[in-house]
């Protein structure tokens, strides 16, 4: 039997492929702006859906590390409020990677 959570995912993958999510310019040039002075920028999102949503916009290439909810959930990462996937999606940054 599938969970509620299961299919309302599948749900919002099938209208992800139909209908792109909603991009906000601004920010899209301040993260660009923020790579072209030589900043690294990393996205942190507790949603399974953060990767599939920013291919779907062609913008996962703005970000050097990704850490949502699918990689939580592989890495055993707690969730909000605990800080653990913000520190993960630092860790490249902190050993210079």
């Amino acid at each position: 039997m599938r969970t509620l959570g299961n299919r309302k995912n599948e749900i919002f993958q099938a209208k992800l492929k139909k209908e792109a999510a909603e991009v906000y310019p601004s920010a899209v040039q301040l993260i660009q702006r923020l790579r072209n002075k030589g900043f690294r920028t990393a996205v942190v999102s507790a949603s399974k859906n953060c990767g599939s949503i920013l291919e779907s916009v062609g913008l996962i290439h703005l970000f050097d590390v990704k850490v949502d909810g699918n990689d939580a959930e592989a890495l055993d990462l707690q969730g909000k409020p605990h800080p653990a996937t913000f520190l993960e999606a630092a860790t490249p940054f902190r050993r210079g990677a």
